[in-house]
C-alpha cells in the first residue's frame, strides 16, 4: 500500500481486503432509455464504494482503490456488526442533511486527520445506500443477469433488516446506517429522480439493462451564458475560464469550466481572452487565475447546481460575442 493526498491506496489485485474492483464509470445520456429491459434506480449523489461486510472483515473501499474505513468509521462500525458471512455489495456513502443529500459533508470526510473525520462520523453521520450485490459466500454474482443480483440483494437486504428507501427519497433519516436502493421499471417514477421532483438533490437516474452488463447514467444536461472573469494557464495556452452571473449589480463567482483538451479551442481562446486581459495579452505561464475585464460572454453546459454554483466544473460550448454581459443573470440557475 502506499499514501496519495492522506489516502490509503489499496492494491486490490494483491488481494489485501478482498474487495474486487467496482465498475467503471457509466456513459452519461440526457434522456431514459426505451425498452422493456432496462431498469431504473436513483444515481445518489455520494462516493460510490465496494463494501465487505461481517464481524472482523468490514471493509470500505472507493472505485479508485482507496481504502476509506477511516474516513467513515461510523459505517464500517455497522458492516461490522452484520452477523453474516462473507458477502461484497456496492453502494454509495451518503449524508443526509436537513435539506436533502449533502455531499459537501461527504467531501469534509477525506481528510487528512484522524480526529477530524471521528468528529464528523458524530455530527453528520453517513449511510450507506446499497445498490449492487458482488459477491455472497462463494459465489461471485458479477456477471449474473440483472433481476438476479437484485434478488439476492433484496435477499440480503431482508436477511439484514435493512428497509428499500422510499420512492421519495426525501423521507431517508439522517444517520440511517443502510439503506436498499430503490429500483423499478415504472419511467413516469425515473422521470420524477431525473427532475428531482421531491428535491432531494440527487445525480440523476442509473438504467441498468436487464442483462447485468449494460448501464448508463441519465442526466439533466442544461445550458446558461456566462461571463468570463478569468483565466488559467495550463501547458501550451488557456486551461480553464472562471465563470460569472449578475445578481442585480454585482457580478458573482458561479465556478469554472473544464480544462480545454483540443489545442484549436485552446488557441481561439487566447485570441478571444487577449481582448480582455491586462496588457492585450494571454500570460504564458503561472498556475494562478489571472483577473480579465468582464466583458466577454460564453454558453457553458452543466448538470447540476450547488446552491448558485455549478456542482461540478462545466463544459464550454461556444462564444457569444453580440452577448451583452449585463443579460447574464443569476436568474438562469435560480429556480
Amino acid at each position: 500500500m502506499r499514501r496519495e493526498r492522506g489516502e490509503t491506496v489499496v492494491d486490490i489485485a494483491g488481494d489485501v481486503v478482498s474487495i474486487p474492483n467496482v465498475e467503471s464509470a457509466g456513459e452519461v445520456v440526457d434522456r431514459i432509455p426505451e425498452g422493456i429491459e432496462w431498469r431504473f434506480e436513483p444515481d445518489w449523489d455520494g462516493l460510490r464504494v465496494s463494501a465487505r461486510l461481517g464481524p472482523g472483515a468490514a471493509r470500505l473501499v472507493s472505485d479508485r482503490r482507496r481504502a476509506f474505513d477511516r474516513f467513515f468509521p461510523e459505517v464500517v462500525r455497522s458492516l461490522g456488526s452484520l452477523e453474516i458471512d462473507h458477502a461484497i455489495v456496492q453502494g454509495s456513502l451518503v449524508v443526509v442533511g436537513p435539506r436533502g443529500l449533502d455531499f459537501a459533508s461527504v467531501r469534509r470526510r477525506l481528510h487528512p486527520s484522524q480526529t477530524h473525520s471521528v468528529a464528523l462520523s458524530e455530527t453528520e453521520p453517513a449511510s450507506l445506500i446499497l445498490t449492487d450485490l458482488t459477491i455472497r459466500g462463494a459465489t461471485d454474482y458479477r456477471s449474473a443477469p440483472l433481476s438476479e443480483r437484485r434478488q439476492m440483494l433484496e435477499s440480503l437486504a431482508d436477511e439484514l433488516g435493512v428497509t428499500t428507501s422510499p420512492t421519495n427519497l426525501r423521507r431517508i433519516g439522517p444517520g440511517q446506517p443502510f439503506v436498499l436502493t430503490p429500483q423499478t421499471l415504472d419511467r413516469t417514477t425515473a422521470r420524477a429522480w431525473l427532475v428531482d421532483r421531491d428535491a432531494t438533490g440527487r445525480d440523476g437516474v442509473i438504467a441498468r439493462h436487464a442483462d447485468g452488463k449494460r448501464w448508463v447514467r441519465v442526466r439533466r444536461v442544461r445550458t446558461a451564458a456566462c461571463v468570463v472573469t478569468g483565466y488559467r494557464h495550463a501547458g501550451s495556452g488557456v486551461g480553464s475560464i472562471r465563470l460569472g452571473m449578475y445578481d442585480g449589480s454585482r457580478l458573482v463567482d458561479v465556478g469554472r469550466t473544464v480544462a480545454f483538451s483540443r489545442a484549436p479551442v485552446r488557441r481561439a481562446a487566447a485570441l478571444a481572452l487577449a481582448r480582455v486581459s491586462p496588457g492585450g495579452a494571454v500570460s504564458a505561464a503561472g498556475d494562478d487565475w489571472v483577473d480579465v475585464l468582464p466583458a466577454l460572454v460564453c454558453e457553458v453546459r452543466y448538470e447540476r447546481l450547488r446552491g448558485l454554483r455549478f456542482r461540478h466544473a462545466v463544459t464550454f460550448v461556444r462564444w457569444l460575442p453580440d452577448r451583452d454581459p449585463a443579460t447574464c443573470l443569476i436568474r438562469q440557475i435560480r429556480g
